[in-house]
């Protein structure tokens, strides 16, 4: 490992354990009255680095690296915690209570559907029982109002549109509205379509699993594979680097130098990380 690689490889593993610990610990006192958010925020973080350590482990080279087929729905994953998570930080108070809306709308619209589709299945009545109970307890905590329409913040899945919905109207000038667009088209829409198995992408990842015990003729190499499990792992660390981003610069735990270097190092590596940090994150490392 060259020393760039191995100073990229410190700073990233120690920003991964002082952001736990600081959003953990010293969790900022003006949102400490915001219920659950930090824990939420906390909760959002660590479960991106569990996916994180994740990617790692499927796209390790001493394996053959099969496994690595999993890594694009492991990192729909990270980025789909990141949304939640940035919008979150973006208006913490508000989006707090959104965030519940949310998940009563979801839970109310499959317990109604369970209602109404397998009433006659006794043994399932135990489970909408339970969901219920502990959905009508949001609903009281948050003064929920079932009749609440969707512009006004109730929605039945944080969607990366509904989460844009809610941002253009309510910060219709932030920087995040860019990024999320431009992430959603060029790296979500892949994401998905490898994780859903699109025809489109189903090709490209048969190739991972060709191998001299089952050849299915595609002509992918070892390098070819290695290559691929290369890029989805620098697609986990780009999608990290957002989460570690969008924290210092709304409670500035004085990472900014250390996350200056990690981006030096991004940038160069794709036109997509490239580009996401111009959308949002230029602007606040050249102030």
């Amino acid at each position: 490992m060259s020393e760039p690689e191995e100073k990229f490889k410190v700073i990233f593993n120690s920003l991964i354990e002082t952001t736990k610990t600081n959003l953990y610990n010293n969790f900022p006192n003006e949102f400490s009255t915001v219920d659950s958010a930090r824990e939420n925020i906390f909760g959002y973080f660590s479960i991106a680095c569990q996916f994180l350590q994740n990617v790692k482990n499927v796209t390790d080279k001493s394996t053959d690296l099969k496994n690595s087929v999993v890594s694009p729905i492991l990192n729909r994953c990270i980025y789909e915690n990141f949304l939640i998570f940035a919008f979150l930080l973006e208006d913490i108070p508000n989006n707090m209570i959104i965030l519940y809306k949310t998940q009563y709308k979801e839970q109310d619209l499959l317990i109604k559907s369970w209602e109404t589709g397998y009433a006659n299945i006794d043994r399932l009545q135990p489970r909408i029982s339970s969901r219920k109970v502990r959905n009508d307890k949001l609903k009281v905590k948050y003064s929920i109002n079932t009749t609440t329409s969707d512009s006004e913040g109730i929605t039945s899945g944080f969607t990366p549109e509904k989460m844009l919905r809610i941002l253009r109207r309510e910060h219709p000038t932030t920087t995040l509205i860019p990024l999320i667009e431009f992430l959603n088209s060029v790296l979500y829409k892949e994401l998905s379509g490898l994780s859903h198995l699109s025809p489109f992408w189903k090709d490209e990842l048969v190739t991972i699993l060709d191998d001299q015990d089952f050849p299915l003729g595609t002509g992918v190499t070892r390098e070819d594979k290695e290559s691929w499990a290369d890029t989805q792992k620098a697609i986990s660390v780009f999608l990290m680097a957002l989460f570690f981003t969008e924290i210092e610069m709304k409670f500035n735990y004085g990472e900014k130098e250390n996350l200056k270097y990690l981006w030096s190092e991004l940038i160069p590596l794709s036109e997509i990380f490239e580009e996401g940090y111009k959308f949002r994150y230029e602007s606040y490392f050249n102030s």
